[in-house]
């Protein structure tokens, strides 16, 4: 065995796990991640992947964990910030999503740009923060309706 041996074992893994995730096997994906970050758990692109791979299965409280990883290994990743603020909204976990939602969007977003041009992560992140203030919207307003006069 060469010195370049574990890092070529990270290249096939990872090259495999990304080959599976495009095909739809989520499982498989998830093991050669899972074996990949045993190697390198500093990476958090790889975190991200395998909390994409847990919350398509719905598997929130894996998902969590993976993108909760993620953005220690990497607090800067947008990706794993917009991951994790998104499923901390899905799973009632607002006030904590919340915020990582508007990072990702303040520091994505290109000022001057329309909406539809900005980069993905902006337009995806303030499509989730829109969602989130139009169903407080209606929530309170169900709420005015229903209190007594």
């Amino acid at each position: 065995m060469t010195e370049s041996s574990p890092a070529l074992l990270a290249d096939q893994l990872e090259r495999a796990a990304v080959t599976r995730y495009a095909r739809g096997d989520l499982d498989g994906a998830a093991r050669r991640l899972e074996v990949l970050l045993e190697m390198q758990p500093e990476r958090a692109e790889v975190w991200t992947l395998l909390g994409v791979c847990h919350r398509r299965q719905r598997q929130r409280n894996q998902a969590l964990r993976a993108f909760r990883r993620a953005v220690q290994a990497d607090p800067d990743d947008m990706h794993a910030l917009l991951q994790l603020g998104e499923m901390l909204c899905s799973s009632s976990r607002p006030v904590e999503g919340i915020p990582l939602l508007r990072a990702v969007f303040e520091k994505t977003r290109v000022e001057g740009k329309a909406p539809e041009a900005q980069p993905e992560l902006a337009r995806r992140a303030g499509a989730t923060l829109e969602a989130i203030q139009m169903t407080l919207r209606k929530w309170a307003d169900t709420q005015r309706e229903g209190a007594p006069s």
